[in-house]
């Protein structure tokens, strides 16, 4: 019991990888404020205009789109980050905030083409609106026993993940002239199971594979709420969600609510559902395959760019390697280089060298990095980079390879073209961001020597083609203006060629531009992406496979180049759901009143404490009641805190704090006991303790190339005061105890594919001192460290560890222990402690099955192991070893179809006796997932 309710307290708090960063803005920023009833809009000076946006966005949907999650309002606060090259958003209790992050994604087929604040906006208000009605029923008990914490738990656990972002994509779909659900790309992944005849299970469909693609859960939410919404009336979710989050009826609220309200058990609706949409899913091709996947692990060929007549270089990715540049020849692939760090797929091949933009973050502070231009070439593997600190996005190489053209989006929310000089990176040329259509650039291509094609977005997030004079700024726009988005355009000649939205499906186009003349080249109902064509007429492209993205080709012939409407002239713009989505009252934004709420100050320190979550907690012997406390700009968290310790009948208040505003974090922390005692056969001493601790960290990142790097130093002065109470409090000094603590923590890794249990290549390293800061002495150094390799097969991890600790021997005080020892035995407290391990990992199977909608298992995989530990003291004289081997088998699994939970079985054999613990020499141990205990 003492190690389950923790592990299972953690894991049901545990919160998504996107969430919350600390202390990650500089102080430089001046935070500015909008007050409407619904939200507090929390933005740096300057942004006014986006978050009057935001404000009248979420006070319209407030009063026309809330009722079909509930009747319940709360205030939120929605903090605007501009620093990053992110594109993202969320809503979070625990504490109740937003954050949206306000660079847009910049190819459309992805996410659309909206104005970025209006999309997250209608996306992450559908979040707030469930929240909001949301706590009721046990998931209100659960807040009243634990805070926010526990609603987020409860809600977690009674309606799933897929619901909450596919109802969100419904709404940004219904009140708005686009949204994911009117974008082809969006299907496209079940569609290819559909066509592939691909019959996975419901479990695999929420779970995901190690092996094969599975669409993610916004697909997969938007499909099971639109149909229920299209069946049964746009109330029907209403009742199924009221009902789940009260837990009506206890266990699985959510599968007995959709039966009570639609009349079908939950596998029915779900099967009725998807054979709705796959009965509406067209299937053509006029392509044939390049490459093709397998089966035993997703592939995506990306981007290709002719390398010659019958050569071709891609980006692949796949599930088991890194993504890197291939030359594809008919010989086979030949792997050209690993691709830095990136959150984006594009580059542009030419004239021999690879151009495309890279990751780096700010070195301190987490919500500000920067897009860098970077040349690679590709016969020497010369590799230069071009800008510094930029925000370049989507890069071109001119044809003469002496210029290069990119995207640039600013923090005060500005788009522009600039053109730099291909050997210096420095700026030739600069179309304005305020230029007179004010429009957002995505993909620009060369067209000639003043002239950029690019597929531009205007104010409303329609989008056409255009050719800019990169010298004057003068803009033509070729194509009307359309919600269907556009992207990866090639030029060639008087042609240019582009991927296009049209209807139900996205297809290759190709604009004459003397003649204006649009021709449609491909017919696709998985999509056709990302153009190339060679001198003789061929046509390559990547499109949607069950195996991933593969590429395909075709030959170009005269009745290709017959003329039809411009692109985008027309098509259904309700894909699916044409009763649904008119339900809401269709798009609304251009419809909007602006908002007029004054503008404030929003001061840093505002609301310090801000607790939000309680938790009542017992681990034998201690009682504890913690109250959790968070700002909204994430800058202080704060921990009070009351224990009782049943074996010692004391009691302890106490305080913890840090606060990461400034360059290096702030800590500290106080706490009193009263009533604490020890005994002997002699007598019994008690006694009061004040404990207090200030302390530093600075969290660094070095993360550059094809490398994650991190460093965290830290340092703290901890102070312990003892005042003896009660019969001896006259005969025995009370005492003072002061110490210092030093850390050094280091880590680097290169990326990590899917399938690879840890990075090919890794170093982890920790140094520790600690020592009385008093006349007294005592002091301790802990040093360890890992190595990671790749091992024989392609998943296979090769890890090497070793630590060393020493302590002083005059006992005057002793340090707590953290020496990792030799596995199977019981820790041992030496002066002199060294240890070295040996580690093999390597992937057994992935099941790819669950039971019960309550456990999946997605990967079963072993670690064999050496460690051998030495340890030398002066209480035993002489060395002792301490030496085991043995192999742990680990359970890769996700808890309520959305929570991954690993833990393992290990068996240790003690090579040598176990001088702390009992005689056996075969040991079986239990791991517990200290990923979510350590949260």
């Amino acid at each position: 019991m003492r190690t389950i309710l923790p592990m299972l307290l953690s894991f049901l708090l545990a919160k998504p990888v996107f969430s919350q960063e600390f202390g990650a803005v500089p102080p430089s920023v001046k935070w500015r404020q909008i007050n409407v009833p619904e939200a507090r809009i929390i933005f740096p000076a300057g942004l006014d205009s986006t978050a009057h946006r935001v404000a009248g966005i979420v006070h319209y949907l407030n009063g026309h789109t809330g009722n079909t999650a509930g009747t319940d309002h709360r205030k939120i606060n929605i903090v605007l980050q501009n620093q990053t090259t992110r594109s993202n958003g969320y809503v979070g209790l625990a504490p109740w905030r937003s954050e949206f992050l306000l660079t847009p994604h910049f190819n459309s087929f992805e996410l659309g083409s909206l104005p970025w604040a209006d999309n997250l906006a209608i996306h992450e208000y559908r979040h707030v609106q469930q929240y909001m009605n949301y706590r009721k029923g046990l998931s209100k008990l659960a807040y009243v026993v634990l805070g926010e914490e526990g609603q987020a738990m409860a809600n977690s656990a009674a309606i799933p993940n897929w619901f909450f972002e596919g109802d969100a994509v419904f709404q940004e779909t219904a009140v708005s002239g686009q949204g994911r659900g009117r974008l082809p790309f969006f299907f496209n992944g079940y569609r290819s199971l559909w066509e592939a005849n691909k019959s996975y299970g419901f479990m695999k469909l929420r779970n995901g594979s190690y092996r094969h693609y599975i669409p993610d859960h916004y697909t997969l939410g938007y499909l099971l709420t639109g149909y229920g919404r299209e069946k049964y009336g746009e109330k029907f979710w209403t009742g199924v969600t009221s009902d789940a989050a009260a837990f009506d009826g206890l266990f699985y609220p959510f599968q007995k609510a959709v039966k009570k309200y639609s009349g079908k058990n939950y596998p029915e609706f779900v099967k009725e559902a998807l054979q709705y949409y796959r009965e509406q899913s067209d299937s053509s091709s006029g392509g044939s395959l390049i490459t093709r996947g397998n089966d035993q692990y997703v592939s995506d060929y990306l981007l290709p760019y002719y390398a010659g007549e019958d050569s071709l270089v891609v980006l692949k990715k796949t599930y088991r390697q890194v993504p890197a540049w291939y030359l594809l020849t008919s010989k086979g692939e030949k792997k050209i280089r690993i691709k830095d760090i990136s959150f984006y797929d594009h580059y542009v091949y030419r004239n021999n060298k690879i151009v495309y933009t890279a990751y780096e973050p700010d070195i301190r502070w987490g919500r500000r990095d920067y897009s860098v231009v970077k040349v690679l070439d590709p016969a020497s593997g010369k590799m230069k980079q071009l800008t510094h600190k930029s925000k370049y996005y989507q890069p071109d190489l001119s044809e003469d390879g002496r210029q290069i053209a990119a995207v640039q989006f600013t923090p005060d929310q500005q788009s522009g073209l600039h053109i730099l000089d291909a050997h210096t990176g420095a700026v030739l040329h600069r179309v304005p961001a305020s230029n007179a259509h004010a429009l957002i650039y995505t993909f620009p291509k060369f067209y000639d020597k003043v002239h950029i094609i690019s597929c531009v977005r205007n104010p409303e997030g329609q989008m056409s083609l255009a050719k800019v004079n990169f010298l004057t700024g003068e803009t033509d726009i070729l194509l009307p203006w359309t919600y269907e988005v556009k992207g990866f355009p090639l030029v060639k000649g008087d042609t240019v060629y582009f991927s296009a939205g049209r209807g139900s499906g996205d297809d290759i186009f190709a604009l004459d531009m003397e003649t204006r003349s649009v021709f449609q080249l491909t017919n696709e109902s998985l999509g056709a992406y990302q153009p190339a064509v060679n001198g003789d007429g061929e046509l390559v492209w990547s499109s949607f496979t069950a195996a991933g993205m593969q590429l395909k080709k075709k030959q170009l012939r005269l009745k290709d180049w017959e003329p039809v409407a411009k692109a985008g002239a027309g098509g259904n713009p309700d894909l699916y759901l044409p009763q649904a989505l008119q339900q809401t009252g269709g798009n609304i934004l251009n419809d909007i009143p602006p908002d007029q709420s004054p503008v404030e100050r929003y001061g840093k320190f505002s609301h310090p404490f801000n607790f939000h979550s309680w938790r009542p907690f017992y681990e034998q012997p201690e009682w504890r009641f913690t109250l959790y406390g968070q700002n909204v700009l994430n800058t202080f968290q704060s921990q009070l805190y009351y224990a009782y310790n049943e074996n010692e009948g004391s009691h302890k208040a106490g305080f913890d704090g840090v606060y990461g505003a400034w360059f290096p974090w702030i800590t500290g922390g106080v706490s009193y006991t009263l009533n604490r005692e020890v005994s002997d056969t002699a007598r019994t001493i008690r006694w009061n303790e004040l404990n207090t601790n200030i302390g530093m960290r600075i969290p660094l990142n070095f993360t550059k190339g094809r490398w994650y790097r991190s460093l965290v130093l830290a340092s703290s002065f901890n102070l312990a005061q003892l005042n003896i109470t009660g019969r001896y409090k006259d005969s025995i000094a009370g005492s003072l105890l002061n110490y210092m603590q030093y850390s050094l923590n280091w880590g680097s890794q290169t990326q990590k594919a899917i399938q690879h249990i840890y990075p090919h290549f890794a170093q982890s390293f920790l140094l520790r001192y600690r020592h009385l800061a008093t006349q007294q002495k005592a002091q301790q150094l802990l040093v360890s460290g890992s190595l990671y390799f790749p091992g024989v097969g392609i998943n296979h991890s090769l890890v090497l560890s070793g630590a060393y600790q020493w302590r002083d021997t005059a006992d005057r005080y002793r340090f707590s222990n953290n020496f990792p020892f030799a596995r199977g035995y019981n820790g041992i407290d030496a002066s002199r402690m060294w240890k070295g391990s040996i580690n093999y990992h390597f992937p057994l199977v992935y099941p790819d099955w669950g039971f019960a909608q309550l456990v999946y298992f997605s990967r079963l995989r072993a670690n064999l192991f050496f460690d051998y530990a030495g340890t030398k003291s002066r209480q035993r004289p002489g060395f002792y070893s301490f030496r085991s081997t043995g192999a742990e088998l680990y359970f890769d699994t996700k808890w309520w179809n959305q929570q991954p939970v690993s833990f393992g079985i290990r068996y240790s054999r003690l090579l040598d006796s176990n001088l702390g613990g009992a005689g056996g020499v075969n040991i079986w141990e239990f791991i517990l997932p200290v990923d979510l205990l350590s949260k």
